[in-house]
């Protein structure tokens, strides 16, 4: 059985990190998982919500029991071990190198129908 001040201390250093490498500031792990999303990889999210299910049962003393300390102390290593790897400056650079190429494919897809059309009315 897990203790409740341990479990409230691993989702404090989680939202610190959260904070810190993905920009999610949110009062609870669960809030915050919610604001990343799809962000995190399906292992990841998983892991997270191992942890704020946790966290919703140790306030009840029947519930508590069934908890798998184990699973939730190695479900808290592996995301934390994944936030401490992301970086900030990294993401955001993807996210306009995405932004860019989004738009030059675009760019290119409009490009070719107005030659189409011109070819089409004579114009080319």
């Amino acid at each position: 059985m897990i203790e409740a001040s341990r479990l409230s201390e691993m989702e404090r250093e989680l939202r610190g990190l959260m904070a810190a490498h993905l920009g999610v500031d949110k009062p609870s792990l669960a809030a915050g998982l919610r604001s990343v999303g799809r962000g995190l990889p399906l292992r990841q999210r998983q892991n997270g919500a191992r942890l704020t299910e946790a966290l919703e049962k140790v306030s009840h003393p029947q519930l508590c029991v069934q908890l798998d300390e184990a699973a939730i102390v190695k479900s808290h290593g592996r995301l934390k071990a994944y936030l401490e790897k992301i970086d900030r400056s990294e993401v955001k650079r993807r996210q306009w190198i995405r932004a860019g190429s989004a738009l030059a494919f675009n760019l290119l897809i409009v490009l070719t129908v107005l030659i189409v059309v011109l070819r089409l009315r004579g114009f080319i």
